[in-house]
């Protein structure tokens, strides 16, 4: 019975969020078509930008670029000690002959590709952004029409504060993620799996440093994902309870005052905020303290990789340019995983709020 309950949670979670993207997203699928070709789009420009370095570094470091390093190498035996002369030869700059030209145009090349990054990324956060609105509305829409086709003793049991809590502030933090959902969803896993390769066919070992940081955000993740849930969710319980209070309050102030009900009034808001202030705090904890962890994370990662890619060039097993491009790419596959794992704690908030 143990064993069976989480799996039951996570597909009934998947179904949860697949339901939301489907019945709120499905209806601007033109839009949404856009959004994954633009993502798309960035994370091949993000998974190029390090290699355009790789030439770069050869001839900083006078390793042999011309046509006879690039000879046989194709995609499938790619990897990073090869890396340079193949983008050479994909730019078509092995004939060149005058070094600083070379490395004058992959400069305006990698200029380029970082401005063509920023252009994509930003129009995938705007057609996001075009996407959320739309899907609140639709979210809102469709709660307020339920609402209203409900009883008269329901609207008797419910308190009204509540309501208008679930209709405006439930619905926005339920769409308010699907933007990076999506995206981060479709980016991470294809840079990961991109740099993953190039590491694995360059240094079996040295990807090892990788798949362990991999290991520990997975740890992170599955450590606190359940504790943001649950006061994720308590806190837009408390929120309406705190709308209502101030509601009831208000309207009926007429009442208080003519029963001289204040004290009574502010002793029961007080009580109300301080619970705010106590599930507040709770929550704030959980979810900041992932940043600080996914950072010491990230870190031991990258002394993982140094001290192995140093092990491997003072045994004369890696070239110098080799280990620098290693240490580049081990950077690059670092923010993705770590993005991956924020991923799904956002996923955890948005369930929490639908």
């Amino acid at each position: 019975m143990t064993v069976d309950t989480p799996k039951k949670i996570q597909l009934s979670d998947l179904q949860r969020l697949l339901f939301l993207l489907t019945k709120y997203a499905r209806p601007y699928w033109k839009t949404l078509a856009v959004l994954l070709a633009t993502n798309l789009t960035a994370t091949f420009l993000a998974a190029v930008s390090p290699l355009i370095i790789a030439p770069i570094l050869d001839i900083a470091l006078g390793k042999p670029v011309g046509p006879a390093a690039a000879q046989s190498i194709s995609i499938r035996n790619l990897n990073l000690s090869n890396l340079g002369p193949a983008m050479l030869q994909w730019f078509n700059l092995s004939e060149a002959t005058d070094k600083f030209h070379i490395v004058l145009i992959l400069c305006g090349i990698f200029l380029l590709v970082g401005v063509l990054q920023s252009l994509a990324t930003f129009c995938a956060y705007l057609l996001a952004l075009w996407l959320r609105v739309r899907s609140a509305r639709d979210m809102q829409c469709d709660l307020f029409r339920h609402i209203l086709s409900l009883s008269l003793g329901f609207f008797a049991r419910q308190k009204t504060g509540e309501l208008m809590s679930r209709i405006d502030s439930d619905t926005i933090a339920t769409t308010s993620g699907f933007e990076a959902i999506i995206g981060n969803l479709i980016m991470s896993p294809l840079l990961i799996l991109f740099y993953g390769t190039l590491l694995v066919r360059t240094s079996p070992s040295l990807a090892f440093a990788a798949i362990g940081g991999a290991i520990l955000h997975y740890a992170v993740t599955k450590g606190i994902q359940e504790p943001i849930r649950r006061h994720a969710a308590d806190q837009f319980t408390i929120f309406a309870d705190l709308r209502t209070r101030l509601q009831e309050a208000l309207l009926s102030i007429r009442v208080v005052k003519s029963f001289s009900a204040e004290g009574f009034e502010l002793s029961k808001l007080t009580d109300t905020i301080a619970n705010v202030v106590r599930i507040n705090m709770k929550f704030g904890v959980f979810k900041h303290i992932e940043d600080p962890v996914r950072k010491v994370v990230d870190r031991m990662v990258e002394v993982g990789i140094l001290l192995f890619a140093a092990y491997l060039l003072l045994s004369g097993r890696l070239a110098a340019s080799t280990f620098f491009l290693f240490l580049y790419v081990g950077r690059s596959i670092i923010p993705p995983i770590s993005t991956l794992g924020n991923t799904f704690i956002l996923i955890q908030n948005t369930l929490a709020a639908s």
